[in-house]
């Protein structure tokens, strides 16, 4: 299917940061502050952004739990934090997983830095009280998830096991780094995409009783060219959809719809316009969807990224930019309030620079 780029509204300036803290490997309690805002002149007229969570070291995943508690993967910082009412209508961020393993993860050339810090890479809630983590700051083939009913460190949380090589090629060194994972409605079963170190470009199942984590589809099977799955949503009781980056620093991203059961594509669409994205949220039940991208090559230092709202009808798929200047933001999710939710590294990797933004008033529904 095609795509067309529609209305862009520019965005003036970046995302003012509000930074708290001084290293990514602090230790306190961090509170933060709902009502300091962006001034309006930063954003299109009728959108507001607000600093929910700042001073954070590569910020790569975000989600909410049942109870409505943001929840951040702050991979920089080898932690897992959970934003919590102190009881006197505050709300603080508090590290609930900690202890998770660093890596130096390799950049793009031309992303203006060499390397990373990489440790929890997802974070999906599977109940009220059970949270899994995908740790991948280990070493390709052994990356894994971790399962949590309570707060504690890495090692507290019961493992899966990794996935090693599938093709027996001497380059294929396993899967590594889940970027997003999915659970199904009843959530006895997960899905789940990220980088892979082979020639498969695999979408993973985890059973969640057994916690066996496996190689599911095979995109590349099914005529699927884009490469670098980086996130994954229910679509309905049985149906995913993927979005594909693509090849860093070019128009080749797709989203793609498949049947889990019969483990068949539905539809395809490309995204043109839409180079390496990073994050995506579903608004509601509808066939719209919000997707961010974040430079990855380019030119030396390139930090703006954009927010888009992606519709797919039957024919064309249309994307509609709406924002053009956050700071790498790195994934998405629509909160209890119906807002929502961008992860941004900041101006520099590897510093204390990254936020989380709250956003209302934006066009989902025009």
């Amino acid at each position: 299917m095609k795509c067309c780029l529609r209305h862009v509204v520019p965005f003036a300036t970046s995302f003012a940061l509000m930074v708290t803290a001084s290293s990514c490997n602090r230790t306190t309690e961090q509170q933060t502050e709902p009502g300091s805002a962006t001034t309006s002149s930063k954003i299109p007229k009728g959108v507001h952004s607000t600093v929910v969570a700042s001073g954070l070291c590569n910020p790569l995943d975000i989600c909410f739990s049942p109870a409505g508690d943001l929840t951040i993967c702050e991979s920089g910082a080898g932690r897992v934090l959970v934003q919590k009412d102190d009881g006197t209508g505050t709300l603080r961020l508090v590290e609930w997983i900690q202890g998770f393993q660093i890596e130096d993860w390799p950049l793009v050339s031309g992303s203006g830095a060499k390397t990373m810090k990489l440790s929890c890479t997802s974070a999906s809630w599977g109940g009220r009280r059970l949270l899994i983590v995908a740790d991948g700051g280990l070493a390709p083939g052994e990356d894994k998830l971790r399962f949590f009913w309570n707060a504690g460190t890495a090692e507290s949380g019961i493992e899966s096991n990794g996935i090693p090589t599938t093709t027996g090629q001497p380059d294929d060194h396993g899967e590594s780094h889940v970027t997003s994972m999915a659970l199904t409605p009843d959530g006895m079963r997960l899905f789940a995409v990220g980088v892979g170190t082979n020639d498969k470009t695999w979408i993973r199942s985890a059973d969640i009783a057994s916690r066996s984590l496996d190689p599911y589809i095979a995109s590349d099977d099914h005529g699927i060219t884009a490469d670098n799955p980086v996130r994954i949503a229910m679509w309905d009781e049985q149906d995913v959809v993927v979005l594909y980056a693509g090849r860093p620093g070019h128009d080749d991203a797709c989203l793609v719809r498949w049947n889990t059961g019969t483990q068949n594509p539905v539809a395809q669409w490309k995204l043109k316009g839409l180079v390496d994205p990073t994050g995506m949220a579903r608004i509601g039940k509808s066939n719209r969807l919000w997707i961010v991208t974040s430079p990855t090559s380019g030119d030396t230092g390139a930090t703006k990224g954009r927010l888009a709202r992606v519709t797919l009808p039957e024919g064309d798929a249309v994307v509609d930019v709406v924002i053009e200047t956050l700071v790498r933001p790195t994934a998405c999710a629509i909160g209890p309030d119906g807002a929502l939710y961008v992860s941004q590294i900041g101006d520099a990797y590897d510093s204390d620079r990254g936020s989380v933004v709250k956003l209302t008033g934006l066009p989902a529904e025009n």
